[in-house]
Parts: structure tokens; C-alpha cells; sequence
């Protein structure tokens, strides 16, 4: 029978802790907080220390759980191994991918990933694109579907969706403008709203198509990081920055730079077009009554008729415009939204108003695709996958 020092068995071992001992990723490996199960039996490493200096992040899983799931990682277990490293008696495996990629891939496995309940939540999109790149990556369907109706139900296809989506933030935003006036601290926008460019990348990697729309419609009004407003003395307007949504465009090719500011150049063109002419247009709401063929008006009222005409001259005029030259869609539903909250018109004219403006705004959302030349990515928009 051989001995400790003469090979066997117990070498084996032997050589496995010390591998482990002396291993400096295992020693400063950082536990998570909710993936880490006692009786678990396999560990997933992930984070630059894996391969290099830096930290480890530790993942203590089942692995009939993890096979369960996806097809790839069933199938990369079922693989013969001569050497396998091991963690307190626990096999190791090393995932390349960014380990908060891993996090949420992993969690959202258990159904431990908590997506934000409100709509385009500042960590959604991030928390989801990650989970959801390893999903397709590693072949989970189970998961795959989930995720992607996250992004559908913050980026939705369909312009009625998206516009309740508009009037949701608003009112979020009202009450986080209030909350931080009462402690006395800056709003910024860029705290509450996930980054549009990260959403387009994220879509067309993942051929997910029905995204496509709201989140390049986004990417199109949105600022570009570097692009900050100073004073004359060179000092950074903050209130103002902290007001406008901002983007890194970094994550673009330069297709899709192209497509942005050829985009832009377009939505404003289409704006001014057509909110000019609203403008000049003497019978406005006569316009908006008698095009609703649901609701045939009962009479016309001359006053509310000069009224909407004057506040949308307002909104159309000076700096106003300028900044809602690049949305369009937001423009006209701010218009949308003070003839609703006031006395400016009658009721009956009001639901009218309504019905032609959401007109306008479905005519501006269907013609999205030509403007972006999102037909160039071969991307079916409305594909609703798996």
C-alpha cells in the first residue's frame, strides 16, 4: 500500500489544498451575498483576478440547477477533466465574462435578480443586458424570454405604450425634483434614466428588434457625454447639465454614429415642418374636430380654438423650441398635457385635441424606421422572439 509521499489517492489530495492554499485569487475571493449556498457544489469565479491581478468574486451554486438552465454550461460539465481546481472540497470553474455580468446571470437563475417595478429605472437596463447577453451566450431560453420582456416593457414597440411610459416619468420626475429641493441637493436627470446607447447596443448585438424604436428615438434627444454647457468665465452650469439627459456614445460603431446624427438632422427638419404649420394654421382645432371620425364634434368653438393656437405658438417660438426641436413626440405631448391641465379649452375640444395630437405623434413613431434607417440592420423590428 503506498504511502502519503508515494503517489496514490492521498498525493492527490495533497496536491489539490495546496493548490488551493497557495492560489491568491482563492484567499481574496469575495463571496456573494445572495448566490453563495452551503450545499452547494460547485463554485463559479469570475473578475479580473481570474486571470490576472485584481479581485475574484465567488459564486457557490448547485450544479444540477446551472445544467438545468443552460444547454452550454450541461453540456461543459458533462466534459471528462484531468484537473479540475477546487475550493474547500468544491470543484472551481472560471467565467470570463465581466463578473456583474455573472452576478446577475447567475441570480436570475435563482430568482434572486431584483428588477427595479418602475419603468426605465437607471440599473434595469444594465442589470438585465448583462444576465441577458449570458443567456444567449451560454443557451438558456427559459431566461432569455423574461429578460427580454423587461426591455420590451421599458422600450416598448408600439407608440400608445411608449407615450404612457412619457407621462409616468413625468410625474416620477415631479416628485424626485421635490424630494430633492427639500434637501437641498441637485436633480440629475442622468441618476433616474438608464443610458439609451447602451440600450441600442445591447439591441442590435441581440437582434431584439422591438426595442429599436424607443431606444433610438431616445439615443436622438438625448446629449452626448462631453457636451456640457459652460458659462463665460468657463464654469460648469450644473443646474442646467443636471436637467438633460445625457449619453455615451462610446458603445456606438460608426454606422450607427452615421444613423444618429443623420437621425437627428431629420427629426428636427420633421418638427419644425410640422409644428410651423400647425402653428400658422388658423383653423387648428377646427382641424383636430373634424378629423376625429369617432367622435363627430357637436360645435366648434372659435375660443378654444385662438387658445390652442397661442399655446402651441408659445411652445414653438424661442428657446422653447430649440429644445424640443429634437423631440417632437415630447413637444407635443407637453402641449398635450397643458391644454389638458387648464382652463385653456373646453372639455369636449380638449378630447379631441387629445385624439389629434396622439394622430400626429403615431404618424412621427411610424416613420422612426426610415429616419434611423433601422431597415439597414436587418433586424426584424417586430420579431417578438422565442
Amino acid at each position: 500500500m503506498p504511502s502519503e509521499n508515494e503517489g496514490g489517492p492521498f498525493q492527490k489530495k495533497q496536491r489539490t489544498n495546496e493548490v488551493d492554499a497557495s492560489n491568491p485569487a482563492a484567499r481574496e475571493l469575495t463571496r456573494d451575498e445572495i448566490v453563495w449556498f452551503d450545499d452547494g457544489n460547485i463554485v463559479v469565479r469570475a473578475g479580473p483576478g481570474c486571470t490576472g491581478d485584481g479581485p475574484v468574486y465567488g459564486f457557490k451554486c448547485h450544479r444540477s440547477i446551472l445544467s438545468s438552465k443552460s444547454y452550454a454550461l450541461e453540456a461543459m460539465f458533462g466534459l471528462p477533466s484531468s484537473y479540475c481546481p477546487s475550493l474547500d472540497g468544491v470543484p472551481v470553474v472560471d467565467f470570463p465574462d465581466p463578473w456583474e455580468d455573472v452576478r446577475d446571470f447567475l441570480r436570475m437563475m435563482y430568482g434572486s435578480l431584483r428588477i427595479p417595478v418602475h419603468r426605465r429605472c437607471e440599473p434595469t437596463a444594465k442589470m438585465v443586458g448583462g444576465a441577458l447577453r449570458l443567456a444567449v451566450k451560454y443557451d438558456a431560453p427559459e431566461m432569455i424570454k423574461p429578460l427580454r420582456e423587461v426591455l420590451e416593457r421599458d422600450w416598448p414597440n408600439s407608440y400608445q405604450l411608449w407615450a404612457d411610459i412619457e407621462e409616468q416619468s413625468q410625474v416620477l420626475k415631479t416628485v424626485i425634483e421635490e424630494e430633492c429641493e427639500e434637501k437641498c441637493t441637485l436633480y440629475d436627470v442622468n441618476a433616474f434614466v438608464p443610458d439609451p446607447a447602451s440600450v441600442v447596443r445591447l439591441a442590435q448585438d441581440l437582434r431584439i428588434g422591438t426595442v429599436l424604436r424607443a431606444a433610438w428615438y431616445e439615443l436622438s434627444r438625448s446629449h452626448t457625454q462631453g457636451s456640457e454647457p459652460y458659462d463665460d468665465d468657463h464654469t460648469l452650469c450644473w443646474a442646467e447639465w443636471n436637467e438633460r439627459r445625457s449619453t455615451d456614445v462610446s458603445v456606438l460603431d460608426i454606422d450607427d454614429m452615421k444613423r444618429l446624427l443623420v437621425g437627428r438632422e431629420r427629426i428636427r427638419d420633421m418638427t419644425a415642418e410640422a409644428l410651423r404649420e400647425l402653428a400658422n394654421d388658423e383653423l387648428f382645432l377646427d382641424v383636430a374636430v373634424y378629423d376625429d371620425p369617432d367622435n363627430p364634434p357637436s360645435e366648434f368653438h372659435p375660443a378654444c380654438n385662438e387658445r390652442a393656437r397661442a399655446c402651441l405658438k408659445r411652445l414653438t417660438s424661442g428657446e422653447t423650441f430649440l429644445e424640443g426641436a429634437g423631440d417632437p413626440m415630447g413637444l407635443l405631448l407637453r402641449l398635450h398635457r397643458e391644454l389638458r391641465g387648464s382652463d385653456t379649452v373646453c372639455k369636449d375640444c380638449s378630447s379631441h385635441l387629445t385624439w389629434y395630437i396622439r394622430h400626429l405623434c403615431e404618424r412621427i413613431w411610424d416613420k422612426l424606421e426610415d429616419v434611423f434607417e433601422l431597415q439597414r440592420l436587418d433586424i426584424d423590428l417586430d420579431d417578438t422572439g422565442p
